[in-house]
């Protein structure tokens, strides 16, 4: 039995289990890029069903008619800001994948999302005074913009040591 072979097969001992801990890592971030690829091509699609979907709804449950234009409006208002964090999410796991972690790009990625995630609120607070559900998802766009800043700011000041860092060697 050759105990150096399982060492760097990734089998026994620390560097197997650090190559493990690695694989995970890598798979998690692929798992999470695939997973706003499917969101992406799903908020296409909402972009041209939503009418269809919202028609439907309308006849479904008897609401007025007169719902149509300010919901619309607002889920079509929603869809923008949506568009640009899932863009912005994808390209911050991309950098992530090629072990760019803390680097300015990411900072400025996650203060685009948590940006929408606060615009997504204020949408979604409109909407709630035609549909009361919505101030829900109000409040729950505006825990995760805040949650959001917070990365950030600790991603910004990760950065700002990182560079101290690399100019004391």
């Amino acid at each position: 039995m050759n105990i150096g072979k399982s060492h760097q097969d990734g089998f026994s001992g620390t560097g197997g289990a650090a190559g493990r801990a690695e694989r995970r890592k890598m798979l998690s971030a692929a798992v999470s890029q695939v997973m706003v690829a499917i969101i992406f091509f799903a908020l296409v699609a909402a972009a041209f069903l939503l009418p269809s979907m919202f028609r439907f709804y309308l006849d479904i449950y008897k609401r007025p008619d007169w719902l149509f234009l300010p919901t619309m409006v607002c889920l079509y208002t929603a869809l923008m800001p949506a568009f640009v964090a899932d863009i912005c999410l994808f390209f911050l796991l991309r950098r992530i994948r090629a072990g760019e972690v803390f680097c300015d790009e990411n900072v400025r990625s996650l203060r685009i999302i948590s940006w929408c995630c606060f615009v997504e609120c204020v949408v979604f607070l409109v909407l709630g005074f035609y549909f009361l559900v919505s101030f829900a998802l109000s409040f729950a766009c505006a825990f995760m913009g805040t949650v959001l800043r917070v990365v950030k700011n600790s991603f910004e000041e990760a950065v700002e040591l990182k560079r101290e860092n690399d100019f004391t060697i």
